[in-house]
């Protein structure tokens, strides 16, 4: 059996108390949708990280639904996976 300090996340959380805190923050978000979407005339900026086929049919599904949307920041460990995404999109 692990102890307690053997479960605690990087940031110093349990995982329970990371998920409640992530809860909370969705419930946040969804009482207040006009602070959680951008207004119409403001760019969303998007950032990927990890360029395979999830993360890059995600950007090319956002940048579809918002013509407002650029892609401002891309990472990955292999850098040709970075080549192939920008290429894709």
């Amino acid at each position: 059996m692990r102890s307690q300090a053997d479960a605690r996340c990087a940031g110093g959380f349990t995982r329970r108390e990371f998920l409640n805190a992530a809860g909370a923050g969705v419930m946040l978000a969804a009482a207040t949708p006009s602070l959680a979407r951008a207004a119409s005339t403001q760019t969303l900026r998007l950032g990927l990280i990890g360029c395979g086929n999830r993360g890059t049919s995600a950007v090319i599904d956002a940048i579809r639904a918002d013509p407002d949307t650029v892609l401002t920041a891309v990472a990955d460990v292999f850098p040709e996976r970075i080549e192939q995404g920008l290429a894709s999109l």
